[in-house]
């Protein structure tokens, strides 16, 4: 994304070593400047949590820095894309709109 190629399935699998992560999509968003990067969609485990920092430095540890995710966003929940991912373009459609709505609600409760 942004030049380079990036298989989600390998980052996604370092991402489910960490205790608390219940499902991680990653999932390509569109950019204006690179065309797409890259985000994960983290649904953490109940009673869990973490920050994006800390996600950010478990990832930068054990990938290139190319491989980590341009960005990191904590969802309250997640459609299984296991089945939406493989070659489904309306499920690129309904993951990338969760993603937009999480986006849209973490930018509202930051900005007030």
């Amino acid at each position: 994304m942004g030049g380079y190629y990036l298989y989600p399935h390998e980052i996604e699998e370092i991402f489910y070593t960490y205790p608390s992560v219940m499902d991680i999509p990653i999932v390509g968003l569109p950019d204006s400047v690179l065309g797409e990067i890259s985000c994960a969609a983290i649904l953490m485990k109940p009673g869990y949590d973490a920050t994006v920092e800390d996600m950010k430095i478990f990832i930068a540890e054990r990938v290139a820095d190319y491989k980590v995710p341009d960005k990191i966003l904590f969802m309250e929940n997640l459609s299984p894309h296991h089945t939406l991912r493989k070659n489904s373009e309306a499920g690129f459609k309904r993951l990338n709109n969760q993603t937009k709505s999480c986006e849209f609600k973490m930018k509202r409760s930051i900005d007030g």
